[in-house]
């Protein structure tokens, strides 16, 4: 396996990543059904039923004058619990507001592991349910004054993951459970949430889910600690006006340090699998005959494609460099193998 393998995966999934939340927002935009602050305050001050869409197939659900102003009272207490006007909330607060169900579940989660950082943000890949990973992102409030600071980067390292922390998950749970508690409180990272969780969550209970405890456990991993402090040694090293805040993944090194031996061993099957498939290919879908055949007909190539697009789809990685090195074998363009994949259907 190519010493740059483990990185580009990352890299790959990151963009993956993107793509998804632009989606998402996209589906948000179109939604219908919401109780924005405007509706919450303007029905709760008065004495008409408030009658929201729910869903899209023409069902209803209504709430009371009663029902609003117990949304409000919940707001109101919630929002005294952590002071929004400072950015993020200590550890300790975080795990205690959880609920116990959350922590359970957290215990499922298989793996979490830090690939990327923009200053003090950092990017996790999360093992899941309903999707293969998801990407959580952490931020450490702290980070500036630990840059700034001349206490031993091992040392600031520990200290800024106990102190005020900021997060995002796209998992439906935070979606649809968390995030308008975590915009509330000051402690959430775009998107933010401002329509109340009338359905899922109305009592506001709760904190994290479990994709982000299970990142908040890693975060206090001295694998992850000793990264995080040669991370904090190079940006205390970097000069003033080369102190741009930019996305950058781990090294390989890092990768391989932040990643214990189970995620580790799983990850490497995995490219070592798309390697050897790879070069399978290499070996045994050479271009044979005459080449009078138009391409969709040419099945060796047809199967090709089929085989990439479906690897890739299950490792959650981009084909485009494995589908380059088919075109390359048959002597297509990269182009033509994007005609087959429209005219298949694939």
């Amino acid at each position: 396996m190519k010493k740059h393998d483990l990185r580009e995966a990352f890299q790959e999934f990151e963009k993956l990543s993107q793509q998804l939340k632009k989606e998402a927002s996209i589906r948000r935009d179109d939604a219908v059904g919401l109780l924005t602050p405007e509706l919450l305050e303007r029905y709760a001050s008065g004495d008409q039923d408030l009658v929201l869409a729910y869903g899209r197939n023409g069902k209803t659900v209504s709430y009371s004058p009663e029902e609003l102003r117990a949304f409000l009272e919940a707001r109101k207490s919630k929002g005294k619990r952590f002071k929004s006007s400072i950015q993020g909330v200590p550890y300790t607060s975080l795990i205690r507001a959880s609920l116990s169900v959350d922590k359970q579940r957290a215990k499922e989660v298989r793996s979490a592991t830090f690939y990327q950082r923009k200053g003090g943000l950092l990017f996790f890949q999360v093992s899941g349910n309903t999707q293969r990973y998801y990407r959580v992102q952490i931020r450490l409030e702290g980070w500036t004054e630990a840059v700034m600071a001349t206490t031993p980067s091992f040392q600031a390292a520990k200290a800024l993951v106990s102190g005020r922390l900021s997060f995002e998950c796209p998992c439906g749970r935070h979606q649809y459970w968390y995030r308008y508690l975590a915009t509330l409180g000051g402690y959430a990272i775009e998107p933010l949430e401002r329509d109340f969780p009338k359905i899922r969550n109305p009592r506001l209970t709760g904190c994290c889910c479990k994709h982000v405890l299970r990142v908040l456990q890693e975060l206090k991993k001295n694998r992850v600690l000793m990264v995080l402090a040669r991370e904090l040694e190079k940006e205390r090293g970097r000069p003033g006006f080369k102190s741009a805040v930019r996305k950058s993944t781990l090294s390989n090194a890092n990768l391989r340090a932040v990643m214990d031996r189970k995620t580790l061993k799983e990850a490497r099957a995995a490219l070592e699998e798309h390697r050897k498939e790879s070069e399978k290919l290499k070996r045994e879908l050479k271009p044979r005959g005459s080449g009078k055949k138009t391409l969709v007909e040419n099945k060796a190539l047809v199967a090709a494609v089929e085989t990439i697009l479906k690897a890739a789809k299950a490792a959650n990685l981009s084909p485009d460099a494995m589908l380059g090195g088919v075109a390359k074998n048959f002597g297509v363009t990269r182009e033509q193998i994007d005609a087959i994949i429209k005219e298949r259907k694939l």
